[in-house]
This record gives structure tokens, sequence and C-alpha cells, in this order.
């Protein structure tokens, strides 16, 4: 095979034989192919020589950005737990979510399951010969919705774990949007998940899907859950929340900027881990009674604004 070598994260590389063959390489740029007969002093591939081609140079600037790119999108997730809304529970039932796929076998494709308070219940997409590409809950809400949160409560099973959730929304309940990716932090059985706001404010939803689109620990398309719930979320008015939305706004024309550097990312990242705004003060105040100051007391690392 003529072979082509990539550059891969890490120091390792990984040799292309064709466009459905790989293998990595480690740095001693030498290893045992699998599958190959470990009888034939064939099996192995050694790179002599390594030249570096404008595509091999360019691959290694593609990583260094990607990798910048995830390290300001992880910014941008934590500075967004600064934000403070207003919530309110969105009241879930049979009536109005639906899954396009449940499983049909032994009472598991309870939709009811999810919100009726009980860890030890649980709600199961089809796993008895799906023919769906993706396994969603849709949820038809009795009014438009901008920002919203969810929150999910794992089975107490290890495997098919919702990872990653590909939240759609739409106001015909036909065709659908993207509105966010969002990768669920809850890894393990039994583990918890409150996500960050999702939506933007001035676009709002009359229903909304929310595609599971990876598992932790498998690769299978279906998943479950014990719980799962919904709130409405109406960002508060204050001074902290309006610094933090500029800031994270800024930061987000970078991210989504397809001609961003990886010295932009990074600065951004930076800028937005450490804001000018965020200076804590000590503040000084006193108490007087009929004229008469009776007791003074100062606080630390006050926030401006707060």
């Amino acid at each position: 095979h003529d072979i082509t070598l990539l550059p891969q994260v890490g120091g390792f590389f990984v040799i292309k034989f064709d466009d459905s063959h790989y293998i990595n390489l480690g740095g001693s740029k030498q290893m045992i192919i699998d599958g190959w007969s470990t009888a034939d002093e064939g099996n192995k591939v050694t790179i002599t020589d390594i030249t570096e081609t404008t595509e091999y140079i360019q691959g290694l600037v593609n990583i260094e950005i990607q990798k910048a790119r995830e390290g300001l999108d992880a910014a941008i997730v934590n500075a967004e737990k600064f934000l403070t809304y207003d919530e309110t529970p969105i009241t879930l039932s049979e009536s109005n979510v639906s899954c396009n796929d449940p499983e049909p076998l032994s009472n598991e494709g309870i939709i009811g399951n999810l919100f009726d308070g009980d860890p030890a219940t649980y709600f199961h997409t089809r796993w008895s010969g799906s023919d769906k590409s993706v396994h969603y809950l849709e949820i038809a809400l009795a009014e438009d919705i901008e920002q919203f949160k969810f929150n999910t409560t794992n089975r107490n099973v290890s495997a098919n774990i919702p990872a990653t959730y590909r939240i759609e929304g739409s106001n015909n309940g036909t065709d659908f949007t993207e509105i966010a990716i969002v990768n669920s932090t809850a890894k393990t059985a039994g583990a918890e998940f409150n996500s960050n706001a999702v939506g933007k404010e001035g676009t709002a939803y009359r229903y909304l899907r929310f595609n599971v689109i990876d598992c932790y620990t498998s690769y299978n398309i279906f998943w479950h859950l014990a719980e799962f719930s919904l709130n409405k979320a109406v960002l508060q008015d204050t001074y902290s929340n309006e610094q933090w939305k500029t800031a994270i706004n800024e930061a987000k024309s970078v991210y989504n900027n397809p001609e961003a550097t990886a010295e932009s990312l990074r600065a951004a990242t930076q800028k937005l881990e450490n804001p000018d705004w965020l200076t804590p003060m000590t503040v000084k105040y006193s108490f007087k009674y009929n004229g008469e100051e009776k007791y003074t007391q100062e606080m630390e690392n006050v926030l401006p604004g707060s």
C-alpha cells in the first residue's frame, strides 16, 4: 500500500493506508499492526524519515487551533455558570412528552417514569431492534420559551448513559432548528446533571427536542434515564449578569470565527477566565442611630454591582 503520514495530538502520528484503514504510531516510530500474523516479520512498520510537507505542517497548525478552540469552549461553559436566572418548573407528563422510539418490551418504554420522582424507575428507548438513526425526547410546551435549563438523573446502570444532546426547537412541531449541543457531565450510574441555560434571549420556541447523539461506555443509539426535568429560565437584571453576558458574547464571537488563530482563541480564553471588571473590593459600612454611629464593619472580596 501507499501510505500517508498524518499528525496526531500528543506526540503520536497516524499512518493512513486508505480511506478506511489507519494505525496509530507511537513516538518510537514502530509498532505491531493488530491482525497481522505475528509469525511474519513483515508485521512491523518502521518509519525512517518524515518529510514535513505543507500538508503535514498545516495539519499540526489545525490541531493547535482545535486544542485552543476546545479550551475556549470550556471557558465559555464555565463562565455561563456565573449567570443567575429566575427558574420556573415546567410541568411534564405523558400528554406533552414523547419519544420517537420507546422500548415496547417489559414496560421499559413508559415515558412517565422520567418524571415520577422515583430514581428507581427508568425510561428506556428501543433496544430490541430500532430502525431510527437517533432517539429523542420531544416536548410540546404550553407557551413559547426562550431559555431553559434541564436536569437528568441516570439510571443505576453504567452503560448507555446519555453523553451528548443535540437540542432543537420548533414552532410548528415539524421543522426543527438546532439550538445547542450540550455535553452531560453525568458519566456514572445514578449521577445527576444540571445544565447551564440553553437558548437565546429573543428567540422563542413552542417545541423542544432532546436528541441523544452520543452515549457513555457504548456506541449504541439507545439510552435510558431515571429522571428528567425542565425549567424555564429568565436572566436576572443585575450588573454582574450584564458584564458576564458581554464577556461571554465577545468570547463566542472569537470561537465562531472560522479564521480564528490559535493565538486569538487562547487570548479570548485568558480574557474570559480573568475578566478586567471582576476585581473584588473591600466595602466599609456603618450603622447609625439618631445620628450616632453605633458600629462599622468591613466586607472583603465584594464584586462590583453586587
